[in-house]
């Protein structure tokens, strides 16, 4: 007989001369084997999961408002073409980028959320305020000391155009905070 089926080894035991005691070790052995390895994949899929779920329901929240803040900058582009004849339209246009800025705050985390709440406070201060009719041209040192006055008291197109790039730049932050997350699946 082989070395491995001598009597008194477990082979011997388990095989030759099946007794319940081993096969019960036995058994325990490869549940508790079975049970650990069980555990490491399901916290392994766990976090992946996770991962997916946080990742799907950022693209789902976010999408539409990128959607319609890229509309508003187009609008709002093509509105400053002709400025004087257009600033019941920019008026509304402001509006709908505060309601649109004001709900993606709070969908994004307290970084990101600085910027769109401080932009849509802007509009909230510039949107009742009378527009100018045109752009004011003063020399440099003038327009230096009289800007932060003019702007409490007249909307004018350098706050328009203000408004337009922020609302690009937050455009921009939040593609590149959706592929980041893409790329770190």
């Amino acid at each position: 007989m082989a070395d491995w089926l001598q009597p008194g080894s477990i082979s011997y035991e388990l095989f030759i001369s099946p007794k319940l005691d081993t096969w019960a070790n036995v058994s325990e052995f490869i549940g508790v084997a079975f049970a650990g390895v069980s555990i490491v994949v399901s916290l392994l899929l766990k976090k992946e999961v996770t991962h997916l779920k946080r990742e799907l329901t950022f693209d789902r929240r976010v999408a539409s408002h990128i959607k319609k803040l890229r509309e508003i900058a187009n609008n709002l582009n093509q509105l400053l073409n002709s400025y004087s004849q257009n600033t019941d339209s920019i008026r509304t246009e402001i509006g709908i980028c505060e309601t649109e800025l004001t709900d993606l705050a709070w969908k994004l985390s307290s970084p990101q959320r600085r910027k769109s709440k401080n932009l849509a406070s802007f509009i909230r201060r510039i949107k009742t305020n009378q527009f100018s009719v045109e752009e004011i041209k003063f020399n440099p040192f003038i327009d230096l000391v009289t800007k932060y006055s003019r702007r409490f008291f007249l909307t004018n197109v350098s706050d328009i155009w203000h408004i337009h790039d922020t609302v690009n730049e937050i455009i921009n932050q939040l593609e590149n905070i959706r592929q980041n997350r893409r790329n770190s699946m």
